[in-house]
């Protein structure tokens, strides 16, 4: 990496599968090293809508937008921005949680061709493969459905592929391997 170009990650992966803990831990330890990183939060878990159970297409693209908008806040003041969650991760479940909606399907397509051009913000993927019960987490926020969550993992892959999105599948030691990773292009 040059001296003062500015990199952003994004840790994507289907609900509850450890994505804020593994990326708060990766970033905790770049840190330490002494690494210029920041660390931008998975909007859902402050979503007013979420907050209020109003899951609407409407809800889809406030948090596409502010996913957008902290992703640019957040990446100020380092070189490595780590991101939990995408863009991509926000059209997937708009596509997934509103199939047969007319207003969803719009949204959805109006962030397909912003995700086109957006893909370039990023320069790397790491994607979760070790999905935990949903029913085991504590927060109103998350399905709790096992069959939503394993489709979520599917079809989040099958988004990636389809913007023709490079990705590390982590495997069982996901931090070392991201941290490895980063190190050495830091």
């Amino acid at each position: 990496m040059e001296n003062g170009d500015k990199m952003k990650i994004a840790l994507v992966g289907a609900h509850g599968s450890g994505k804020s803990t593994l990326i708060s831990s990766v970033y905790s330890e770049l840190k330490k090293k002494g690494l210029r990183v920041n660390l931008s939060p998975e909007v859902a878990r402050s979503s007013l809508f979420l907050a209020a159970n109003e899951k609407t297409p409407e809800m889809q693209m406030d948090l596409f937008g502010r996913q957008i908008s902290i992703e640019m806040t957040f990446s100020r003041n380092c070189d490595l921005l780590m991101c939990d969650r995408s863009v991509f991760d926000i059209l997937m479940y708009t596509r997934l949680f509103f199939p047969d909606n007319e207003q969803a399907i719009s949204f959805a397509k109006s962030m397909e061709n912003f995700c086109k051009d957006y893909k370039k913000t990023y320069a790397h993927f790491f994607v979760t493969t070790k999905l935990y019960s949903p029913s085991n987490v504590k927060d109103d926020i998350r399905p709790k459905e096992q069959e939503l969550q394993e489709k979520a993992d599917k079809n989040l892959r099958a988004t990636l592929d389809e913007f023709g999105i490079e990705y590390t599948l982590l495997g069982n030691e996901p931090e070392n391997e991201m941290v490895s990773y980063l190190t050495n292009i830091l």
